[in-house]
């Protein structure tokens, strides 16, 4: 919707069309399409700001091992990588010391914009994936 609200930004060309419609006295009236001129700036100022506040979009993706799981994450989570099976491991690493304290995950390596989350044999995906993704947009 906002490609069509983007069509119509061409608020130059409706005034130029205003302009030469402005040939009658009563047409003088017509240049007040200028609103939605200022409204589409507003617009584009709000889809900004909303840029800035998004939270992280994270992807799940299956891997060929059943008990792993990648997650791709929309910005670089972390400059260099790392790994742990243990909070032992996690320590001085808030995501991931919040990752290996679920109780269901088993270990979790993680670089750039993704991490791989190794659940424990007992653990279902269907519960754990939006745990998972609740973790890393509160720790990232």
């Amino acid at each position: 919707m906002d490609q069509e609200h983007s069509h119509s930004h061409d608020h130059g060309h409706s005034h130029d069309h205003g302009h030469s419609h402005d040939h009658g006295s009563n047409s003088s009236q017509q240049p007040e399409p200028a609103p939605p001129e200022i409204e589409h700036s507003h617009s584009h100022e709000h889809e900004h700001n909303h840029n800035e506040q998004e939270p992280l979009e994270i992807y799940p993706v299956e891997t060929p091992n059943p008990n792993a799981y990648k997650f791709n994450v929309s910005k670089k989570i972390a400059e260099k990588s790392f790994s742990a099976s243990s909070a032992k491991e996690a320590e001085g690493n808030a995501l991931a010391e919040a990752l290996i304290a679920h109780e269901q995950i088993a270990s979790i390596f993680a670089v750039n914009d993704f991490v791989t989350i190794t659940k424990i044999n007992e653990a279902s995906w269907d519960d754990l994936i939006s745990d998972v993704i609740q973790i890393i947009q509160d720790n990232a």
